[in-house]
């Protein structure tokens, strides 16, 4: 947010981002329009990604509604922004296809397909990232019934307790049988040598 207003204060050659904002309360609604179709289309031909300008644009409105907000302005605007550019595709692979691969390593029948079976479950059935499963240590492991791992979560500073479903508990019982319950990481990597 604060470097978006920073490419605000740079466009209306502001020296500081209080000075951008004073500059900004002080338009009148048709000048505050008029300047930020001209940082939209200024953005546009730098190149800018659409979804930056929608982003850029939105936190300068965020700021024109908190000032409306403040009784500092008593006016307020709105901006056309750009169609929202889908980056890339992020719904992954659809539940059969994910309940075929844990069929799939399970049927393996090695250490491998075990170790992935249960890394693809913990992933799938708790909505884990890769990196926080790969970061399991025995030590976050706790066994049983109610078997729970702590996973250190992206952008958390505490793990956060997950309490296993049966079947990815089976999954890492089946791999712990293998790998066993010593010191470690709970997913260290597979090789002819060590499995």
């Amino acid at each position: 947010y604060r470097a978006d207003l920073g490419a605000f204060m740079e466009f209306v050659g502001a020296r500081s981002l209080a000075a951008a904002v004073k500059t900004f309360c002080e338009w009148s609604p048709g000048e505050a329009m008029g300047k930020m179709e001209q940082y939209k289309a200024a953005m546009r031909d730098d190149g800018y990604a659409a979804n930056t300008v929608r982003r850029r644009i939105g936190s300068v409105l965020g700021l024109a509604s908190k000032a409306k907000s403040m009784d500092v302005i008593q006016w307020s605007i709105r901006v056309p922004l750009p169609k929202a550019a889908s980056v890339r595709d992020t719904s992954g692979p659809t539940v059969a296809t994910v309940i075929e691969m844990i069929a799939h390593c399970q049927a393996r029948d090695d250490a491998k397909g075990w170790r992935d079976a249960a890394i693809v479950s913990l992933m799938f059935y708790h909505a884990l990232r890769s990196g926080e499963v790969l970061s399991i240590d025995m030590r976050h492991y706790h066994s049983g019934l109610w078997a729970h791992i702590s996973v250190q979560a992206k952008a958390r500073w505490d793990r956060e307790t997950v309490h296993l479903s049966m079947v990815a508990r089976d999954a890492v019982d089946r791999w712990l049988q293998v790998r066993g319950y010593h010191k470690g990481p709970m997913f260290p990597t597979c090789n002819r040598a060590t499995h």
